[in-house]
């Protein structure tokens, strides 16, 4: 068990550290440490999550309008500084392995570009990973992501992929075997 790996969870947006605890009990019983960290700052979600006293029975509906969302003025930075915090305390075990999921990645992203000494694998699942722009720049252009410039094609991905001759079709087409106990037809496909 010496030098095994800590894996750091990043969730996405709409989540919460919650979200990796059946794929934690999975790493646990394996021998593996894991840690999930609960993005947007304080208050922020998960085990830091806050409620206005507005919310709470009976609802006020008019102090409730007025008060805040949680997450005001939360920044990419501060979800990176609060990430690296994490990583900094894991790299004294031994070897970390970053997991981001969906929106994560960008959070990720910035923190490998931050403290890459800090990273010994990066991992996205269903992530945003930003190769093109700033990470910053995401953000932007999530949000009119209809521009006159294109995102980059997937012909340009596969062209700059190492392993992208393992992936060349091959010179035959599959062809498709009857089962020899079958009537000598074919499922509808």
């Amino acid at each position: 068990m010496q030098n095994q790996p800590t894996f750091l969870l990043i969730h996405g947006a709409f989540a919460n550290s919650f979200s990796f605890a059946p794929f934690q009990a999975e790493l646990a019983l394996h021998g593996h440490r894991s840690a999930a960290v609960d993005l947007l700052g304080l208050p922020g979600h998960g085990f830091e999550a806050t409620y206005p006293a507005a919310y709470q029975a009976p609802p006020d509906l008019a102090a409730l309008a007025a008060e805040p969302g949680g997450i005001k003025g939360v920044t990419l930075a501060d979800n990176v500084a609060r990430v690296i915090e994490v990583l900094e305390r894991a790299k004294r075990t031994g070897p970390t392995l970053l997991v981001s999921h969906s929106r994560g990645g960008v959070t990720a992203t910035a923190v490998a570009n931050a403290r890459p000494d800090l990273i010994d694998w990066l991992v996205y699942v269903a992530a945003w990973c930003p190769v093109e722009l700033d990470v910053n720049d995401y953000y932007t252009r999530s949000r009119r992501w209809r521009t006159s410039t294109p995102w980059p094609s997937p012909a340009r991905w596969s062209a700059t992929r190492p392993n992208s001759a393992c992936c060349a079709p091959t010179s035959a087409p599959p062809t498709r075997r009857r089962s020899p106990r079958s009537s000598g037809r074919l499922p509808p496909t």
